[in-house]
């Protein structure tokens, strides 16, 4: 956190970008910037997931490739609070259901724009327009074993409250989407970071 914010006080980014794999702590430090720091945007790539019946109508099966997102308007979203052009209306993501829930409005125009995903510099299908629009690319490096094993306590925790993915289908997910995303679109987007933070 201290290495963090000597970053933003040094580079005073407009738009500061977290990356890296599943169970890194992006999402947890963003929030702990956002508490400490006045007029902080949080933006999700996750929460521009599209939702089951698109994606259903695009042929997937699960989200997470580049397709399942909603590409233009998350740039669209990024751009507007970049310009402080408010309000920005924002999707919103639920993992317990995998689908869209009521979207959220952003009503003050942020100092800080933070935006962060699990491949968020990755520069192939129309992501490169993405990576452009970060002014400081942060990348948070876990070992893939690691970002396993959160993840796969993140989604038991979901279903503790009665949602998320069945054992068998968490582990289709990480076989089939998380691990070879890994390595597909994460492990590139590390070499566009400007940052590579090691625990």
């Amino acid at each position: 956190m201290d290495e963090i914010e000597r970053l933003i006080d040094e580079r005073d980014p407009c738009v500061l970008g977290f990356s890296g794999p599943p169970g890194c702590g992006k999402s947890t430090l963003a929030r702990k910037i956002a508490a400490e720091r006045a007029l902080t945007a949080i933006v999700s790539m996750d929460d521009f997931y599209l939702g089951k019946q698109a994606r259903a109508e695009r042929g997937l099966e699960w989200r997470g490739p580049p397709a399942s997102y909603d590409l233009e308007w998350l740039l669209r979203a990024v751009d507007a609070l970049r310009s402080g052009e408010v309000p920005v209306t924002v999707p919103r993501f639920s993992g317990a259901v995998d689908d869209r829930v009521e979207p959220v409005t952003i009503t003050e125009a942020p100092k800080l724009v933070i935006v962060e995903g699990w491949y968020l510099g990755y520069m192939g299908d129309g992501f490169d327009t993405l990576r452009r629009a970060i002014d400081l690319l942060v990348f948070l490096d876990i070992d893939v074993e690691t970002a396993k094993r959160r993840r796969f306590s993140r989604e038991a925790e979901l279903r503790a409250q009665g949602g998320g993915f069945s054992e068998e289908e968490m582990q289709r997910f990480w076989d089939e989407v998380l691990a070879p995303g890994i390595e597909r679109w994460t492990e590139p987007a590390k070499r566009e970071a400007d940052i590579v933070l090691r625990p």
